[in-house]
């Protein structure tokens, strides 16, 4: 589902439908690995790491409509992320991991304030189906949808640029 470096390249963390984990960069040693409990039989269907790799947003089949922040080393939950209204379909930090931005199937998006969880900024109906990739670079947000448009967005005003 995802796969991130760090931002001096020493470590990689990586996540699959039942968890993450972060290992060192050559050597490949395990630094930390976290399984999700699947006593409902939920699994990941999206993730992100932020750039220190400290915190994975993510979120399951059994909580489709907002996305959850937790602790990437020991997988506890630090906020949930509400406001879409259907399964999430991207998720991604921004460089400084300050925020965070996510799209669902319905074509909304959502940024959000990493520490505390608030939306800074919704765009309804951004793509025609599905938010399929997010980036976040500054004060622009790049989004790619299922309706094969890839669309750029002041992140601060919301306004659209191409």
């Amino acid at each position: 589902l995802a796969v991130e470096l760090s931002e001096d390249g020493s470590s990689v963390a990586s996540a699959d439908s039942w968890g993450w984990s972060v290992c060192e960069v050559p050597s490949g040693r395990i630094r930390m690995c976290v399984r999700l409990e699947r006593s409902d039989g939920a699994v990941l269907v999206e993730a992100a790491f932020s750039p220190c790799l400290s915190w994975v947003a993510a979120a399951r089949s059994s909580c489709h409509n907002h996305v959850v922040v937790c602790c990437a080393e020991t997988g506890e939950v630090e906020t949930l992320l509400k406001g879409h209204t259907c399964k999430i379909s991207a998720v991604r930090f921004s460089p400084d991991g300050t925020r965070i931005a996510s799209g669902d199937c319905s074509g909304n998006m959502f940024l959000w304030d990493a520490g505390t969880g608030s939306a800074l900024r919704r765009w309804p109906d951004a793509h025609a189906g599905s938010v399929r990739a997010l980036s976040l670079h500054g004060g622009l947000l790049a989004s790619g949808g299922r309706d094969n448009y890839i669309k750029l967005w002041d992140s601060e005003s919301g306004a659209p640029l191409r």
